[in-house]
């Protein structure tokens, strides 16, 4: 899988800018994108042309969340999960850090406007920690690779970090790669899918290198795979989701 720097290793100046990101974009977590970008050497590129923007980011990620719902909801209901407090504040925040990063990479591919409307829920001030992939027992690493495997963003080499996330909550990992994978591989999730993301684009016009502009492009597919899977999980608590 892709190469990234985990928050826990980041020092100096990286360090500032996790903690940047994590203040504009109010997330608990710096998402995988970001962490990317850095063991790229194109972090500071990148953040430092939309740093200033988040408002207009904010704006158009409440957009894609709007879109992206309207998308699933015609889709069969998943069935009910067991879905604990540290479970519900760790989809939430990853609805919340999608539909962000989601708009972000659109911002610096240069992608049209989405539109107006919608608005996007608050991440919690904590969830639990992350944890490595290479730390967990087979079975689970199992379970996160069914999952990555069956998206239409499976091609792009980037293991969601959701799924890992899930981990610390190792029975409701496992039921989710019991019944999702399905959901990921359907025809009609895979429709919703095209319709959310944008087509690659020439890579010498968004200004960003070539290794940025490449790498953001790969993140485009899996983000919107995981905006889309994110909502649809959320309808399979039914209690709906809790933030604080």
């Amino acid at each position: 899988m892709i190469a990234e720097v985990p928050e826990a290793e980041a020092t100096g100046a990286l360090a500032r800018c996790y903690a940047d990101i994590r203040l504009k974009l109010g997330m608990p977590v710096v998402n995988l994108i970001w962490r990317h970008l850095a063991a790229l050497g194109e972090i500071d590129g990148c953040w430092d042309r939309v740093r200033d923007d988040i408002g207009l980011i904010e704006r158009h990620g409440a957009v894609l969340h709007a879109a992206s719902y309207s998308l699933i909801a015609p889709l069969p209901p998943p069935a009910p999960l067991d879905w604990t407090s540290p479970g519900q504040k760790i989809l939430v925040s990853y609805e919340r850090g999608n539909s962000l990063n989601l708009a972000t990479v659109r911002l610096l591919l240069g992608c049209p406007e989405p539109g107006e409307g919608g608005s996007l829920p608050h991440a919690p001030d904590h969830v639990p920690p992350v944890p490595r992939f290479a730390n967990l027992p087979p079975v689970l690493q199992a379970a996160i690779e069914r999952l990555a495997e069956a998206g239409p963003g499976a091609d792009t080499g980037i293991r969601p970090t959701l799924w890992v996330h899930l981990a610390c909550l190792p029975d409701l990992l496992e039921a989710i790669a019991a019944t999702i994978p399905a959901m990921l591989a359907d025809e009609r999730f895979r429709t919703a899918h095209a319709r959310l993301t944008v087509p690659a684009v020439d890579a010498a016009a968004t200004g960003l290198s070539e290794t940025a502009a490449l790498a953001l492009q790969r993140f485009n597919r899996r983000i919107g795979e995981m905006l889309l899977i994110g909502l649809y999980l959320a309808r399979s608590c039914p209690d709906g989701l809790e933030t604080d």
